[in-house]
């Protein structure tokens, strides 16, 4: 299994960069409470903020709209091509670049990571090369707010029993199924299959589950504060019940 995951640690999933898959990703991923928390936890006062794997950059533009100063930033052609088709995309600066790598001149006031992102970072090297990326493109003061899911929770049981969803693109109709849900230590590894037409395609993934405390530890190791750690998108305080950890931490 540790062989596989290193195999799988070395592809860019194809849910991110096959314009196929892509043009289904926002009917997969709607505009949700963890969407409402991101624009609501910046408040109106112009901010400069970073989002660190935006995606098909719908947070992005809403911030912008908002008033803020956007730098968007994915490593997926296919995902900032989808975002620069959106209404109002122009008043975001869109970049794609591997998170790790990235490097500008410009301070942030804030930088978020939704979606889940962080757990796209499988490895030591990854996470901690993404922080310090993070640290020294904040100004004295600066936020980063992110969310990983709760290891606590029973991941590969919840989603070994995923039922078969249809969904609609295009006149079409779609059957989207998930198996080969394996378990791997902090790792978990599926497949989604897309029935589209007469073809079916398939996209790998493989998340890192790291828990509360890791996580806490890592960010006080590259320098951050943390102010605090919420349990779900209505910022109620974290339990070991609760799905998410949602991380605020100051520069």
């Amino acid at each position: 299994m540790i062989s596989k995951l290193k195999k799988l640690f070395q592809r860019v999933e194809k849910h991110y960069t096959d314009p196929r898959l892509v043009e289904l990703y926002d009917i997969e991923n709607p505009w949700s409470d963890d969407s409402d928390f991101y624009v609501s936890i910046i408040d109106n006062n112009k901010k400069r903020i970073l989002d660190i794997g935006c995606g098909t950059g719908v947070i992005s533009i809403a911030l912008a709209e908002k008033g803020h100063t956007v730098t968007a930033l994915d490593p997926s052609f296919a995902m900032i091509d989808a975002a620069k088709q959106k209404k109002n995309a122009s008043l975001v600066y869109w970049v794609v670049s591997p998170a790790q790598s990235y490097h500008d001149a410009s301070l942030y006031d804030i930088a978020i990571m939704t979606g889940h992102t962080f757990q796209n970072l499988l490895t030591v090297t990854d996470v901690t090369s993404t922080l310090n990326m993070i640290y020294r493109q904040l100004s004295v003061g600066g936020k980063l707010i992110f969310e990983s899911r709760n290891p606590l929770i029973d991941w590969h049981k919840k989603w070994s029993q995923l039922p078969e969803r249809h969904i609609t693109h295009n006149n079409e109709s779609i059957v989207v199924t998930t198996d080969s849900v394996n378990t791997d230590g902090e790792y978990i590894s599926f497949k989604h299959h897309y029935a589209i037409a007469h073809q079916t395609l398939t996209s790998e993934s493989t998340l890192r589950f790291m828990n509360k405390e890791k996580i806490e530890d890592l960010l006080l190791s590259n320098s951050f504060q943390i102010e605090t750690v919420y349990g779900d998108w209505d910022m109620s305080p974290y339990t070991n019940e609760s799905k998410e950890m949602i991380f605020v931490a100051k520069k």
